[in-house]
């Protein structure tokens, strides 16, 4: 349990702060830099919290989280130099959504987009063809499972050679109804993946309905899937025709090049993600150094929790304060 702690950062001048933070999957804890009182100690226990003697902290199961933060909000009224930190333990809470409502920003406007996706219910791994789900060994099918579970947001970070790109072909074919798919990938995997959709889609996807683009200059088709490399997708054209398309679904293979953030094919891609109903991100090596790595690709997946570097930097990060800023250089 002590090994997936994260210490939270709270950037308020004043001490005594109340904090709350994840533990382990399922159980959270409360601490302070000041001492409870005995009534809120006794709400605590009264409430099934199993008090660390060594670490000094109150340990909860995640589901109460609601019960125990009104409660300590009652008792603590009044107790205005004790701020409440909450994040990111509820934005942890909301795992399972039926909508997802995304800001497009452009030059002139930002509008809000509603991604529904209450009509998943029947969206199951047994809908695929007999012959593709038989392929599949039982951790790709968890693979595909997990997918589903997430409406087809997802990360994919099985190590190299194991099977990430059938997995996020049979999720595409799941999910249908949402073609045509736009892939991004590397341009030495460019006609790999050709190859991998028309052994694995046979007689669902003919050679005709995947195109992939080999310039700048060339239009996109209506065929079902569409392949397109980082470098290409920052030509002005491609660019033009992808934010067009709007497509739904979008699968970035080795997502770990839209690490940085001032990268271009990063600035042009990750807005493609994130406005797609189905999002999906394949890579052995998701964070190849820091934390913070990780950012823009977790922003893609779920803009409505990760909307704010400096909350995750503060939580994953380690920042250190200079004499004027936070450096978020992670360790």
């Amino acid at each position: 349990m002590e090994k997936l702690r994260r210490k939270e950062i709270s950037f308020k001048e004043k001490t005594g702060n109340l904090t709350f933070q994840l533990i382990s999957d399922e159980d959270f804890a409360v601490e302070g830099d000041f001492e409870l009182k005995q009534n809120e100690k006794a709400i605590l226990a009264k409430l099934g919290g199993k008090y660390n003697d060594e670490f000094k902290y109150w340990a909860f199961n995640k589901n109460s989280y609601h019960e125990i933060y009104e409660s300590l909000q009652k008792a603590m009224k009044g107790r205005s130099t004790y701020p409440i930190t909450t994040y990111p333990i509820e934005t942890i809470l909301k795992v399972d959504f039926n909508q997802l409502k995304i800001q497009i920003t452009n030059d002139k406007s930002t509008k809000v987009r509603v991604l529904d996706y209450s009509r998943d219910i029947n969206k199951s791994i047994n809908n695929l063809p007999k012959n593709l789900y038989n392929k599949l060994y039982d951790f790709q099918r968890a693979g595909v499972e997990f997918a589903v579970k997430n409406k087809g947001r997802c990360i994919i970070a099985d190590e190299m050679g194991v099977g990430k790109t059938i997995q996020a072909i049979a999720i595409s074919y799941i999910y249908r109804a949402d073609w045509p798919v736009l892939i991004l990938c590397p341009s030495s995997l460019k006609y790999n993946w050709e190859d991998e959709i028309l052994t694995w889609l046979k007689g669902k996807v003919q050679q005709h309905e995947v195109q992939v683009l080999s310039n700048g200059k060339e239009k996109i088709s209506k065929a079902k899937f569409i392949i397109v490399s980082y470098d290409l997708s920052k030509s002005p054209k491609i660019k033009d025709q992808i934010k067009k398309k709007e497509f739904q679904f979008v699968i970035a293979d080795e997502t770990h090049y839209l690490k940085n953030p001032k990268a271009e094919r990063t600035i042009v891609n990750i807005p493609i993600l994130r406005q797609s109903k189905r999002v999906l991100l394949l890579s052995g090596t998701p964070i190849l150094s820091k934390p913070e790595e990780c950012y823009e690709i977790l922003s893609a997946l779920r803009p409505d929790m990760f909307d704010n570097f400096v909350r995750y930097g503060a939580r994953y990060c380690d920042p250190k304060r200079s004499k004027f800023i936070y450096n978020f250089n992670c360790y």
